[in-house]
């Protein structure tokens, strides 16, 4: 897989982003499920990504009052992010926001608090705030107001580090784009691909037995 050849490979969105009729991008989707049906259902492959060693987990700006009753984004969410994600699934490895200017995120708290909150919550990479001045800002402000330890910021740092020292990328930071072409998207990357799209495609309606097609 992807980690087998340097690359850090990202379980998303968590805890679960499947059952939404609301694009986060542009809204504030609310998941219903009890606690049982997530169990049994959106936290499957995130168990499996887990016990499989994934580097990198995204965060889904949701509302799922089954797991916080809150109100908050899952990416602000300490009951879902620490509690769940780090304590009852056991991962210590990279969290990251989904983008913080992404409209579920925004809905609820401004974008000085949204940063904070979301390294409160267990984050430890923010990904694309609308303003890097504003996010630095506050998560300064916030050290030095003693709302956020520097204990719980070296944490993050630190899984960082290690992400990037078992990638290779302290020795060797910066990678070549000269031979994308002869290393991505290749005849047997295609055939990978098409490969898994009709292993994942489920038939729903076959209206006039349309299917299978004769040749």
């Amino acid at each position: 897989g992807y980690q087998s050849v340097g690359v850090a490979a990202t379980a998303k969105h968590f805890p679960g982003h499947g059952d939404t009729a609301v694009d986060s991008h542009f809204g504030f989707p609310v998941i219903t499920h009890s606690r049982e049906l997530w169990s049994s259902l959106d936290a499957v492959p995130f168990r499996a990504a887990v016990r499989a060693g994934i580097d990198s987990v995204m965060t889904a700006h949701i509302m799922v009052p089954a797991l916080d009753p809150s109100g908050d984004p899952a990416t602000l969410s300490h009951p879902i992010l620490t509690g769940i994600l780090r304590e009852e699934l056991g991962y210590d490895g990279l969290v990251v926001t989904d983008s913080l200017g992404m409209e579920g995120v925004r809905t609820k708290y401004g974008d000085d608090r949204v940063p904070v909150l979301a390294l409160k919550a267990g984050v430890d990479q923010l990904l694309n705030p609308p303003s890097i001045h504003v996010a630095w800002n506050a998560v300064l402000n916030a050290v030095h107001g003693g709302e956020l330890t520097e204990a719980r910021l070296d944490e993050s740092v630190l899984r960082v580090l290690r992400l990037k020292s078992k990638l290779g990328l302290l020795e060797n930071p910066y990678v070549s784009d000269s031979g994308v072409d002869h290393t991505v998207g290749t005849a047997a990357h295609r055939r990978a691909a098409d490969r898994i799209a009709e292993r994942t495609t489920t038939l729903l309606v076959n209206q006039e037995r349309l299917l299978p097609l004769s040749r």
